[in-house]
């Protein structure tokens, strides 16, 4: 049941002969769950999205089916990335293959590189990460704030905590 109220504030009258209540459903085109490393769960519809698990582009060429992670590809039957962490030194008691420090429902990584970014408060583009980058916090803020602070790898998290806006 729909109830529809319509209150005139004004001393004019209005006339409300054309008024026309339209309920329109929307057509799914596609469905698809994903176990948490990516691989795909569950698929229903029309596949033509290339963009899939967490936002990133499937690569289906040569039938090898990864995911552009921008640093490296990551394949989501074995849940590890194809090429080493680019950050990998600086964070040698992990394998640098790995993908969240094997905790996706957890931790965070958008770009294969870091599971703690930084990112601008106004455009949401990604500025870096702090210097204890396995925190799995999702900080916005200013491009200006971020380059002050001494940009991407120099940020102390404290500062990062301070000055960011965090995402719950």
């Amino acid at each position: 049941m729909i109830s529809l109220f319509a209150i005139n504030e004004t001393s004019n009258p209005i006339d409300f002969d054309n008024l026309i209540i339209a309920d329109k459903t929307s057509i799914v085109l596609e469905i698809n769950d994903y176990y948490p490393f990516g691989l795909k769960w569950y698929s229903n519809g029309t596949n033509l999205n290339k963009y899939k698990f967490g936002g990133k582009e499937l690569q289906t060429e040569l039938n090898l089916n990864t995911y552009d992670f921008h640093a490296r590809q990551q394949d989501p039957q074995l849940g590890r990335f194809w090429g080493v962490d680019p950050m990998a030194e600086k964070f040698s008691s992990n394998n640098p293959f790995n993908y969240t420090l094997n905790n996706p429902v957890l931790f965070i990584d958008p770009t294969g590189m870091s599971t703690s970014p930084i990112y601008d408060l106004k455009s949401g583009d990604f500025l870096g990460t702090d210097n204890e980058g396995y925190k799995g916090e999702v900080l916005f803020m200013s491009s200006s704030e971020f380059q002050l602070l001494g940009g991407d790898k120099n940020i102390k998290h404290s500062d990062a905590m301070k000055f960011g806006t965090k995402v719950s």
